[in-house]
């Protein structure tokens, strides 16, 4: 599963299974991440493969004050994850294990 900058305050996850990937925004003003999507990820459990991957300065849509965008970065990783959960393509690992890109404020995940 890969919930982007998702929305559903008072929702744990806690009987999640499958590896989740969530995708934040650090200026998410619509579904904050301290109430959703970093709280989300917390209340899986350390055991299930679980990211946290939060751009930093964006917005709700992926964008930024001088209105750029973090479309790119999203893909990078969203795509590294789908091709190594779905694909079993361990070339990929290297992306989600490998030092966070400089455009994150915040990376999380559990192995």
């Amino acid at each position: 599963a890969v919930p982007l900058q998702p929305w559903q305050p008072g929702q744990s996850f806690d009987q999640i299974v499958a590896p989740t990937m969530f995708i934040a925004a650090q200026s998410d003003t619509v579904a904050g991440v301290a109430s959703n999507a970093s709280f989300f990820y917390d209340s899986i459990p350390d055991t299930v493969k679980k990211y946290y991957v939060e751009f930093a300065g964006a917005s709700h849509f992926l964008t930024t004050n001088d209105l750029g965008t973090s479309y790119d970065g999203q893909s990078k990783y969203m795509i590294a994850f789908y091709k190594v959960y779905l694909e079993d393509d361990m070339r990929y690992l290297d992306i989600l294990n490998g030092p966070p890109d400089p455009e994150l404020s915040q990376y999380k995940k559990s192995m």
